[in-house]
């Protein structure tokens, strides 16, 4: 299998803030195929201490550990992050001058196989998959249920998101502005890795999504639209010597640009095509006599819309190179104001739930109310499969319980049913006993 991996972090000539990825591969025992280890490692530190040989020297240590057990499951991720943790401190534990260090850290590991993923987490980074459209935040999962790890099924056209904790693109991600495809999602989040500040970073993964790609398509599509408005900016010149020339030659345009809005057949294209024959038969000629446009007045008028339509192109041109380039300024603009309105406007819902829960919260009727919506609410998304650290989510535990509580519930009513079953079968054989007793004593 293959992966695709795409890294955004500003370069900066500061080593005490950074955020870097690394990714290994390797073959486990226990899922006997390939499978891609992927991390994303930020460091934060105001001693003395290279973050950049820090990072790397913590992730050597975890790739070596990795390949030494051979074994990818959610434990064993666990325990790599686990070991991030004290290869940092045994880091700072051994530099002289560390008496008063403050130094943070933030580390996300992933294991990619083909159908399954296994992540822990340790620290503030944000963990999304996107998946159909839909944005889902993994690491408010892991937190509200309290663990640092877990795995998931995971689909091949699924992009794994991993953002710093303090990404500029944070608020684009939850608010799901950068597009429905996958192309836009991608293209939106290159365009906003601009505004990342030193230290941030955002790693994008995926088996199928080839990032770089589709990156590189839309500048090259930049670019042929570039070259368009620059060749329609060129002058052109105009002399009485060219009037006598067609307008399509005096003003430069092709003839796909010079078409008539209406492509009348000649001749030879009718005599094909079997409407006409060569010797028209003298009906047809009568009604051809009757109905005919004159050929010269056919020719001006064709003549007339060439012309009108030229002007038309060359007076817009200006207009909408103007409008396309002032579209392209607005829309980063547009974007990041839609996304900070979303914010906006969710924090203002909470405010005013809180306003009104600490008013009404105590009412009757507005109790009844906020069960009956809670009774109706559709559930956030979720990974199909997601499994939290040892033990499924609880929704999945709860079904399963369900399921166990049914088949008890069919293996009572069965027995119950054979024993009603010999118990009518015991009255017959008594009452058909007192019968022949009955029988002979009369």
């Amino acid at each position: 299998m293959r992966i695709f991996l795409k890294e955004y972090s500003p370069e900066s000539a500061n080593q005490s803030k950074i955020t870097s990825q690394f990714s290994t591969s390797f073959h486990p025992s226990n899922l006997g195929k390939d499978c891609y280890l992927v991390g994303l490692i930020s460091i934060s530190t105001e001693t003395e201490i290279d973050a950049v040989s820090a990072s790397r020297f913590i992730w050597n240590a975890i790739s070596d550990q990795a390949h030494q057990t051979g074994i990818i499951d959610v434990n064993s991720v666990k325990d790599l992050v686990e070991e991030a943790v004290l290869k940092l401190k045994e880091l700072v534990k051994n530099h002289d001058k560390t008496e008063n260090f403050k130094i943070s850290f933030d580390f996300s590991i992933c294991s990619v196989s083909d159908g399954k993923i296994v992540f822990a987490q340790a620290g503030d980074h944000k963990l999304f998959v996107r998946r159909g459209g839909t944005l889902i935040d993994i690491s408010k999962t892991l937190k509200e249920n309290n663990v640092i790890g877990g795995s998931a099924a995971l689909n091949e056209s699924d992009i794994i998101v991993i953002a710093s904790a303090r990404s500029s693109l944070e608020d684009a991600l939850k608010t799901g502005v950068n597009g429905d495809s996958a192309d836009e999602f991608v293209l939106g989040i290159d365009a906003s890795a601009s505004h990342l500040a030193n230290g941030e970073g955002v790693l994008l993964i995926s088996q199928s999504v080839n990032f770089d790609e589709i990156i590189k398509t839309n500048r090259v599509e930049i670019d042929e639209e570039t070259a368009n408005v620059t060749s329609e900016k060129e002058e052109v010149t105009y002399t009485e010597k060219d009037s006598e020339l067609p307008v399509s030659e005096r003003i430069g345009l092709t003839e796909t640009v010079t078409k008539p809005l209406i492509d009348l057949p000649s001749y030879e294209e009718t005599k094909s095509t079997g409407v006409l024959t060569q010797e028209p038969s003298q009906d047809a000629v009568e009604i051809s006599q009757e109905s005919a446009i004159p050929q010269t007045a056919l020719k001006g008028s064709i003549k007339s819309i060439k012309e009108t339509v030229a002007k038309i192109i060359l007076v817009l041109a200006p207009l909408n190179n103007l409008l396309g380039r002032v579209i392209k300024k607005l829309s980063p603009l547009i974007k990041s104001f839609s996304a900070k309105l979303k914010i906006y406007l969710e924090k203002l819902r909470l405010k005013l739930w809180s306003f009104v829960n600490a008013t009404f919260g105590r009412k009757i009727w507005f109790k009844r109310v906020k069960a009956k919506i809670s009774q109706s609410r559709i559930s956030s998304p979720s990974l199909k499969g997601i499994r939290l650290g040892e033990y499924r989510a609880s929704a999945l535990r709860n079904k399963r319980f369900a399921t166990l509580g049914a088949a008890v519930v069919v293996v009572i009513a069965v027995l119950m049913g054979i024993r009603a079953t010999q118990n009518l079968k015991a009255t017959k054989e008594l009452a058909k006993e007192f019968n022949d007793f009955y029988s002979s004593t009369d």
